[in-house]
């Protein structure tokens, strides 16, 4: 429903905000990774692998999310202009009925 789309793109964009924020937060919390040992460093890695797994994840739905809008969208658009059409058709033919052209 178009209703719905600026709600569905608006929490789409919500979403790939805190992403945003979530890469931000590892960062920080990682910035002495020199200073770790052989065995804090591989879980260091792993938790970036876990991490990057996730988001990979999230930013695959996000964009199968955006390619059904455009789908929607673009089926919406095409349904208008077909309504646009019988609606023009449907004046023109009163109008011939009451005599204007």
């Amino acid at each position: 429903m178009i209703l719905n789309r600026p709600l569905q793109i608006l929490t789409i964009y919500s979403e790939t905000a805190g992403y945003s924020s979530r890469v931000e937060k590892t960062v920080s919390d990682c910035s002495d990774v020199g200073l770790l040992g052989d065995q804090d460093f591989e879980a260091y890695v792993g938790h970036f692998e876990q991490e990057l797994s996730s988001v990979e994840a999230e930013s695959a739905k996000v964009s199968s999310e955006i390619e059904g809008l455009i789908l929607t969208h673009e089926e919406d658009f095409n349904r208008l202009n077909v309504d646009i059409g019988q609606l023009k058709c449907s004046l023109e033919f009163v109008g011939l009925q009451v005599g204007f052209p």
